[in-house]
């Protein structure tokens, strides 16, 4: 009795000790779209103008055949003339687009999506009910929208800069103008900015320690919800009370205002499920404030860590954070490329390695989150203020990869499954190992087996898999999902001493057990 008491407790501690993750969540795949350089895009195609309103049944096709859980439509909101004509202007920002877009023309620059006047459809993109019409259609076909919220700043041109000055940060008190130019606007209120980025000067700064301010934004996150299943926050981050206390105490105390006692984003995310309690919020955000907004309620925020740890190709810092964020991955949105970041072919410096992130990132628990381009393997930077980037064809290659990889992940085991990091592999320098297993309605499993090869010349290496079992005897057939091979193994092997593995340099093999 005490030899199996000592047995039980032996396996429960080897169990527990196992690096996984049981899923509570769903884990979704999202594709961004920069809202005007698609209907652009599409108006160029089709010979006439698109919008929200008119867009070709063919295109709702092929958004269909893509299987996305979520369509994050980027910029569907009202802009002023005081940004577009920033930027059409300055000559440091007209210098940059020429770099991008060498035969660029004025018409090209549309100005900052996130220099918003007001949460109301751009008149450019269509009316309220083409977004009306636009989101039924997409859920529809099981897809939901995801809209923006820029919690930061607003337009200089919005209307609260004359309504509501005290919405917004200003020069400390007693200053006189003229005020710094590079801080503030001529009237004294601050530009919105950031330590690292600056000012950013098409905009003005919030105050998020005026409760009137927290209760107009709330206001228009519920505006935001009637028409959105999620909600993206912009530098979700700044609007943090230490964030804030960072970068603008000295303004803020000199006008009386104190840190308040509560974060913003707990109150607003609790007001905004209250009433829609299945609208997801994704967090862009940085500096290491994961567990203050996932407190306060986001469903997923941006792993900018994982997307730098892989494009170092450092293995050993790769898996020891894959060792060290288990318990975060099912609220992180894990990418390689989105609008602010360069092309994932560009930064990880071919398609084949930018498809070996994509294989590392997108088999984490988490959401999965692409940009539209990234799966033709476009290289080309589309940048936010303009509506067009440099033309380019896609690479097949890439094309005919995600189409593969999109049908793996568009599957229960990869969506609800368990995942489990498998650090008992021979070869550590090339190779990433996980599983995922899914618990079927008529009591089986459904496995998976990942083993990725992120390393530029051919890996060997045994892989244990400890929950490899036979129907029937010892064999197990295997499926290896890329490829569509199958191959005979010993089960029992797979749990000893693993499943012997070559693995082609930059890809992947993904097998089903």
């Amino acid at each position: 009795m005490i030899k199996k008491s000592l047995l039980l407790f032996a396996l429960l501690f080897i169990f527990q000790s196992i690096p996984m993750v049981k899923c509570d969540n769903y884990y979704p795949l999202m594709m961004e779209y920069s809202t005007r350089p698609w209907l652009y895009s599409l108006s160029q195609k089709y010979g006439k103008t698109i919008n929200l309103g008119n867009i070709p049944d063919s295109e709702y096709d092929a958004l269909e055949e893509q299987k996305l859980d979520y369509v994050w439509m980027m910029g569907m909101w009202k802009l002023g003339a005081y940004g577009l004509r920033y930027d059409r202007t300055n000559q440091a920002e007209l210098s940059y687009f020429k770099t991008l877009l060498p035969d660029f023309t004025i018409d090209d620059v549309i100005g900052s999506p996130y220099a918003i006047t007001e949460y109301v459809i751009n008149p450019d993109i269509g009316t309220t009910e083409d977004l009306i019409n636009f989101r039924k259609r997409l859920n529809g076909m099981g897809t939901k929208l995801i809209l923006d919220f820029v919690p930061n700043h607003s337009a200089v041109d919005c209307p609260w800069n004359t309504t509501n000055p005290k919405y917004y940060i200003h020069a400390p008190k007693g200053s006189v103008p003229p005020y710094d130019s590079s801080t503030y606007l001529p009237w004294g209120i601050a530009y919105g900015g950031e330590k690292y980025d600056g000012a950013w000067k098409d905009t003005a700064q919030l105050n998020y320690w005026n409760q009137d301010l927290r209760d107009a934004q709330i206001q228009n996150l519920l505006a935001i919800a009637k028409y959105a299943d999620g909600i993206r926050t912009d530098m979700t981050q700044l609007a943090l009370n230490d964030v804030i206390q960072m970068d603008w105490s000295n303004q803020l105390s000199s006008w009386g205002y104190n840190k308040p006692s509560t974060e913003f984003w707990c109150d607003a995310i609790s007001a905004v499920k209250a009433q829609y309690p299945d609208l997801i919020f994704v967090g862009e955000q940085y500096w290491g404030y994961d567990d203050q907004l996932i407190n306060c309620g986001f469903d997923f925020l941006y792993d900018k860590a994982l997307l730098d740890d892989l494009a170092s190709y450092k293995m050993s810092d790769i898996w020891n954070y894959l060792n060290s964020k288990i318990s975060y991955f099912p609220k992180y949105a894990h990418y390689t490329e989105n609008h602010d970041e360069p092309r994932a072919i560009t930064k990880f410096g071919s398609w084949w390695q930018a498809d070996a992130g994509a294989l590392a990132s997108f088999t984490l628990p988490g959401m999965r989150f692409s940009f539209e381009g990234q799966w033709k393997g476009f290289k080309n930077k589309l940048d936010v203020h303009l509506r067009r980037a440099k033309s380019e064809d896609p690479i097949q290659d890439v094309v005919d990869f995600y189409k593969k990889f999109q049908n793996i992940l568009a599957t229960d085991v990869f969506r609800k499954g368990t995942w489990t990091l498998i650090n008992d592999c021979s070869n550590k320098n090339q190779l990433i190992t996980y599983r995922w297993s899914y618990k079927k309605s008529d009591g089986s499993y459904d496995k998976r087996l990942v083993v990725i090869n992120f390393s530029g010349s051919q890996a060997y290496g045994d892989v244990v898999v400890s929950d490899a079992y036979a129907q029937s005897g010892d064999n197990i057939v295997i499926t290896e999902l890329l490829t569509d091979k199958q191959y005979t193994r010993s089960a029992s092997q797979m749990r000893s001493t693993g499943l012997d593995v070559i693995v082609n340099s930059w890809y992947a093999q993904i097998f089903s057990y």
